[in-house]
């Protein structure tokens, strides 16, 4: 069954990852898509005609608003009309994909030391040309009285992602969004944005003749932004809050999902919260020490077969626990730093060298 046989589409800049596998997707489920790219050709479409739709090949290069209306005008003339828009072309990955040259560049450096001509390049394919295909295909929509419009975005837009430019990029693809939403929904047209997981540069696989096995191409580093958000927030919550083992949590995940994932990415999934959720801690830390008053005590934990110490500061709402590999105080010291309230503590003299006023415990004397 197709059920979106007979409707046509447009991604841009689907040759390559989250565009080509959109464009795959649609076709799975009957579209004629057409796609953009700047040396597109029929084989980078071959893919979505297997799948079950038809797919077009048209050259564009997304910088050059007579070649994007041009695009359009054939898919009027061709089909009469457009159903499903997907702006997916970006160019902030040239340097990434051309680091031979572009020697030095350093996509997480701050922004004094990026490039100036990283803005054009991220705002010219990836905001403007999301605007100038939004337009055209906004007259076909009103013309015949529905549309959808998916840009692509990413989390950037919502927080600090190690790129300057790009979060503002990312963010001003939502702000259109939005904007652009109100004005179309009165005429039963959508606009929304899609956030996919983070997909690396696809490439042909090395083959080691000495010890026989595949490896990923130059360039290519397969990490845990393979899996999107969503799914790995189903592993951390199985983890953290039921407390469940991988080897169940694995199981888990093929059974419900059909999705085979290593027990070492799910330890990636939870260093990716822990930076994901780093903010939200700094808010939490500074709550507590903003406090009259601190909570703080430790205890001694087994982590297979080794010792370790949970630390814990509460000011009685809010609540933050620190992992250290001995009872030695330095994290108190740390949290704290020149905390002026009142530390409420039991009779551990690690607390005893803080500089600010203290109570101790009386219970811990009973």
């Amino acid at each position: 069954m197709k059920p979106l046989k007979d409707k046509i589409a447009l991604v841009t800049g689907g040759t390559k990852n989250v565009g080509k596998g959109i464009a795959i997707a649609l076709g799975e489920a009957g579209v004629t898509v057409y796609v953009t790219g700047r040396s597109i050709t029929e084989k980078d479409v071959k893919g979505i005609t297997i799948a079950g739709g038809k797919g077009i090949a048209v050259v564009c290069n997304h910088e050059k608003d007579d070649e994007v209306k041009a695009v359009f005008e054939l898919i009027e003339k061709n089909e009469g009309k457009l159903d499903i828009l997907v702006n997916n072309a970006w160019g902030g990955y040239n340097r990434l994909r051309n680091r031979k040259d572009y020697v030095g560049f350093k996509w997480k450096a701050p922004f004094w030391e990026q490039p100036i001509e990283l803005w054009q390049e991220m705002f010219n394919v990836g905001v403007r040309s999301n605007y100038i295909s939004s337009f055209y295909a906004a007259e076909t929509f009103l013309k015949q009285g529905y549309g959808l419009i998916v840009n692509i975005s990413f989390y950037a837009s919502r927080k600090y992602y190690g790129n300057v430019i790009y979060g503002v990029a990312k963010a001003a693809v939502d702000k259109m969004t939005m904007d652009m939403s109100e004005e179309l929904k009165k005429h039963k047209i959508a606009c929304v944005s899609l956030y996919p997981g983070y997909i690396d540069d696809t490439g042909k696989m090395g083959f080691c003749q000495k010890c026989h096995r595949h490896y990923n191409p130059d360039g290519l580093d397969i990490n845990y932004f393979a899996y999107g958000h969503g799914l790995q927030s189903w592993v951390a919550y199985h983890r953290l809050f039921l407390r469940l083992p991988y080897r169940i949590i694995k199981q888990a995940l093929y059974d419900q999902f059909e999705e085979k994932v290593s027990t070492a990415s799910f330890v990636k999934f939870l260093k990716y919260f822990s930076h994901y959720y780093a903010e939200t801690e700094r808010i939490i830390n500074d709550k507590i020490l903003n406090n009259s008053f601190i909570h703080a005590d430790e205890t001694k934990i087994n982590i297979q077969g080794v010792d370790q110490y949970v630390w814990v500061f509460t000011d009685g709402a809010n609540v933050v626990f620190k992992l250290t590999p001995t009872r030695e105080s330095d994290i108190v010291h740390q949290f704290l730093g020149d905390y002026s309230g009142v530390l409420v503590t039991d009779f551990y003299s690690g607390y005893d060298s803080v500089k600010c006023k203290q109570q101790k415990c009386w219970v811990h004397l009973i």
